[in-house]
């Protein structure tokens, strides 16, 4: 597909087939898209220092705090397969901005909420993230191989950024005695700033030119099968540490997800337009890269969690910690924001020079790196300062080389639909990694007792552990994989 040179700048952006021009209309639309994700982080982090205020304010239970959570989780992981399809076969572009306006919306509910059932509905609003998915399908059809890696690598960069962005922000706005609820206007406000810049600089994909090229007739029972099977895996996973890792309720969420996606797979192999191509999405071309968030997923919380813990405690009243304030406590992960400017600058080029699996590799071995140097150092702030920064270039690099990939290997007709297996990955691990790093932090001491070093040790333990995932995924990904190429769509291959 060439460049479109014909169509002017200032021509409506809604059907404009053609790749567009990095220098002017592609590096706007991707530091957009880069914005939006940026944004995703912000919003999700400033909201977790406000739990607690939001419990005591509406009057929750316990129980009902941790549905509070979980709620954005779970919304994510039933909307993002339908909403991929969708965008595949209508337009990624008009689902984005569809989801913006969700987002918006969940946030204003947060905001104004009275009782536990309005805060619960908009924070599952707010869950609906299959952005990160239509992003693919937008980029695969707008800009060339090369592009796409640098727009990758931009969305990647922000989304280093935005992790001591949320933290900080989160802690500024407890330290100044805001409200949880003007966190949550402040995340309605910048997510429509992120809608506005969407309808402006972002262009439709070519998704509603291919649907209308022939007939189809499209089935989603497979993808609805998908979403319940992720929210009754994540709400088994997510309420294990209340029910018990044994429980009858524990074991018959997390089977019947796991027995409804495996069936929503066999469905969509089926399909006369399947969400995704599922032979190829189990195979060493695929597979691997999406492995690689099942590692992200669980060494974010951990890290994040662990590291907010111990720098926050006092170490006048326990003996251990830095005993300092939130706001100080998130400026330890700054280096993700050098990590996020200067990792995507290498591995993008290095990606168009190599096969993927030995950048994927190396940005695996990083994290590792990074992750056992906060172990042995987690209690001297230089230290972990350096872990951290080690940890935080390989987690970006291994983010852009995976979606890079995961890109590269979907076809134009199943651009979102591919990427939205490693958002609904990203969930799940995520959800994993609260459910470890609770029984970590909760082993070997009362209930109502302060967590012990050991708990901290055992919970970044566990983060080296995971670490391995990413290892072993990049040596099994298919040397074969390279990233200078697109995939065609069947027809349109000769």
């Amino acid at each position: 597909m060439a460049v479109n040179e014909d169509i002017p700048e200032q021509q409506s952006i809604r059907i404009s087939p053609g790749l567009v021009s990095w220098k002017y209309r592609g590096l706007l639309m991707a530091v957009t898209l880069a914005l939006l994700q940026l944004m995703n982080e912000v919003g999700a982090l400033m909201a977790i220092p406000f739990y607690g205020s939001m419990a005591a304010d509406l009057d929750f239970a316990p129980a009902q705090a941790s549905w509070a959570v979980a709620a954005t989780l779970l919304a994510g992981g039933a909307s993002v397969p339908v909403m991929s399809k969708i965008g595949d076969l209508h337009g990624h572009r008009r689902v984005l901005i569809i989801c913006l306006v969700l987002i918006v919306a969940g946030f204003t509910l947060s905001a104004v909420a009275t009782n536990f059932v309005v805060l619960v509905t908009g924070r599952a609003l707010v869950g609906v993230v299959a952005g990160q998915a239509l992003t693919i399908g937008i980029l695969n059809d707008r800009l060339s191989a090369a592009d796409r890696g640098k727009a990758i690598g931009l969305v990647a960069a922000f989304q280093a950024v935005g992790i001591p962005l949320g933290l900080g922000l989160g802690g500024v706005l407890i330290d100044v005695g805001a409200s949880w609820r003007t966190g949550f206007w402040i995340g309605a406000a910048l997510t429509a700033l992120g809608l506005i810049a969407t309808l402006l600089w972002v262009s439709e994909s070519d998704a509603r030119i291919r649907s209308r090229a022939k007939s189809q007739t499209v089935n989603y029972g497979g993808v609805v099968l998908m979403g319940i099977g992720l929210t009754s895996l994540c709400i088994g996973v997510n309420e294990s540490t209340t029910w018990g890792m044994l429980s009858g309720g524990t074991i018959a969420f997390v089977i019947g997800g796991l027995v409804l996606i495996c069936a929503s797979f066999y469905w969509e192999s089926r399909s006369r337009h399947p969400l995704l191509n599922v032979r190829k999405a189990f195979s060493a071309r695929l597979l691997p890269a999406y492995a690689v968030f099942v590692q992200t997923g669980i060494i974010g919380f951990i890290l994040f969690s662990t590291v907010l813990g111990w720098a926050q405690t006092d170490p006048a009243l326990l003996g251990y910690g830095f005993g300092i304030s939130l706001v100080l406590a998130s400026m330890l992960f700054l280096p993700y924001v050098f990590a996020g400017l200067v990792a995507p600058r290498l591995i993008v080029p290095a990606l168009l020079r190599f096969p993927a699996k030995w950048v994927q590799l190396s940005a695996a071995v990083a994290c590792t790196v990074g992750v056992v140097i906060i172990y042995f150092g987690y209690a001297d702030i230089p230290t972990l300062v350096i872990g951290i920064l080690v940890y935080a270039f390989g987690f970006t690099s291994l983010v852009a080389a995976a979606v890079n990939v995961i890109a590269a290997e979907a076809s134009e007709e199943q651009g979102a639909g591919t990427a939205s297996v490693y958002v609904a990955v990203a969930l799940f691990a995520s959800a994993l990694g609260t459910v470890l790093f609770s029984a970590a932090i909760a082993a070997g001491h009362a209930p109502d007792a302060p967590p012990t070093p050991a708990n901290y040790e055992a919970a970044l333990l566990i983060a080296v552990f995971s670490t391995l995932i990413g290892i072993v995924g990049s040596l099994l990904l298919s040397p074969d994989v390279r990233i200078g190429h697109r995939i065609k769509s069947p027809e349109r291959q000769s």
